[in-house]
């Protein structure tokens, strides 16, 4: 991935974080179906609604998917319904299935942020496996992209996703439009260490590596255990000249990491550093 690349690349995507929840029918199904359905199969709807988000919080999501479909069969036209049986599928991995799903609920509900960040999400996973920005198809990430836009335009509260914007961006090497969506992820949570460290991975990216650094001392400060962090900044460390600061950060990185990337890149560069 080149510069950018590597960075990208140096710790794990917190993909799906958001996805292990269920919606909580609530009053819901009550709302939606009292004039299509009588009221016994309206709890019978009701019911396998709540089963399959009991399910799905036990992480047994092939059942959770049979309960919302059945509440599906009782009640068409219950958009969080799609939407939880998208979120089990998207757990599975089953990510043309959870779209479809996706696609369903904002069809009957188009203010839904959530099926639009969940739906941007899912086509962010489809698109960043076996990804080479500047070279692969970006299509995934700009179909990631008019998704988290809209989710944002419904609700502009929602952390998560401009930060998954970020991330997207940085896919397309868009690395101020990246900047820009992670500065309001951090607005709305500052207390994100992953936003913090993104950030600073795109200004070692554009060359500003003060600024960098900055990030990655707050990234270090909310995560203490954030081998990528003390990488990226022994990085910019070192090309600051800088060489005390940067063996320190990467001995740093050998202590906590378990990545066989990070560890190597780390003693390689102490190694440069002390000839």
């Amino acid at each position: 991935m080149g510069r950018g690349i590597v960075l990208l690349l140096v710790s794990v995507f917190l993909l799906g974080g958001v996805l292990v929840g269920c919606s909580p029918v609530e009053d819901t199904v009550e709302n939606t179906v009292e004039d299509t359905v009588e009221d016994t199969v309206e709890d019978t709807a009701e019911s396998h609604f709540n089963q399959g988000n009991e399910l799905c919080r036990q992480g047994r999501y092939d059942e959770a998917i049979e309960e919302y479909t059945k509440a599906i069969e009782l009640a068409p036209q219950l958009a969080v319904a799609y939407y939880n049986r998208g979120l089990a599928y998207d757990n599975l991995g089953q990510l043309e299935q959870a779209i479809e799903n996706y696609d369903e609920a904002i069809r009957l509900d188009p203010e839904y942020a959530a099926a639009y960040s969940n739906r941007g999400i899912a086509y962010f996973e489809m698109g960043h496996f076996n990804y080479i920005p500047g070279v692969s198809d970006p299509h995934f990430f700009e179909l990631a992209i008019e998704d988290f836009n809209e989710a944002v335009r419904l609700d502009p509260q929602d952390a998560l996703t401009y930060y998954y914007l970020g991330l997207s961006y940085d896919m397309l090497l868009e690395h101020e439009l990246a900047i820009e969506n992670y500065t309001e992820a951090i607005r709305l949570n500052p207390k994100d260490a992953d936003s913090y460290y993104r950030r600073g991975t795109d200004y070692s990216s554009l060359g500003q590596l003060e600024q960098a650094i900055k990030d990655f001392d707050e990234a270090i400060h909310l995560n203490p255990q954030f081998a990528a962090a003390y990488y990226n900044r022994g990085n910019a460390y070192k090309k600051l000249g800088k060489k005390a600061e940067a063996i320190a950060d990467f001995e740093k990185t050998i202590t906590l990491s378990d990545s066989p990337f990070l560890i190597e890149g780390a003693e390689q560069r102490i190694e440069e550093l002390s000839e």
